[in-house]
């Protein structure tokens, strides 16, 4: 179910209701998944409600293997990370498993993408990305191929 702008300020205003009339014995959480129309009326710290991907690791989810020699030693591709643990999108970066030379031992390291955690960023701040989880306006753009979203491709509201 989509919700209006009106509905998810509507929902968050809801939720501001409850913190400062009802006691509760456990503590409310709240998911800006489906938008951050107004979410200001929580009084939540700045950064509350802007998802961290680039800046934050989110997932390493496998991959493909791809094998490379360096020196003698194999360096295997075996996982992407991603910025969104939803869709798996975008891109920001490897996992490389290397093994060391005549030897069963094993090493990994992370490599980011700078240039696309950066590219990323600037879409961001330049208003490309408009809501606080991004998932629903990348799943919508034709740049992105998620064969699944692609065969059930919904409408995102702009909040």
């Amino acid at each position: 179910m989509q919700l209006s702008q009106k509905q998810v300020r509507d929902f968050y205003e809801n939720v501001r209701w409850i913190h400062d009339n009802l006691t509760l014995h456990f503590q409310l959480g709240v998911s800006e998944d489906f938008g951050t129309s107004g979410i200001d009326v929580l009084d939540l710290p700045a950064h509350v409600g802007w998802c961290r991907a680039g800046r934050q690791l989110f997932a390493i989810i496998p991959c493909e293997a791809t094998i490379t020699y360096i020196e003698g030693e194999e360096h295997e591709r075996i996982g992407q990370i991603v910025g969104c643990v939803n869709i798996f999108e975008p891109g920001f970066g490897s996992l490389t498993r290397i093994k060391k030379t005549n030897s069963d031992e094993y090493d990994y390291r992370v490599h980011f993408d700078v240039e696309a955690i950066e590219s990323f960023t600037q879409d961001r701040l330049s208003g490309v990305y408009k809501n606080g989880c991004f998932a629903g306006e990348i799943l919508q753009m034709e740049n992105y191929d998620i064969p699944l979203v692609d065969k059930h491709r919904i409408d995102v509201i702009e909040v």
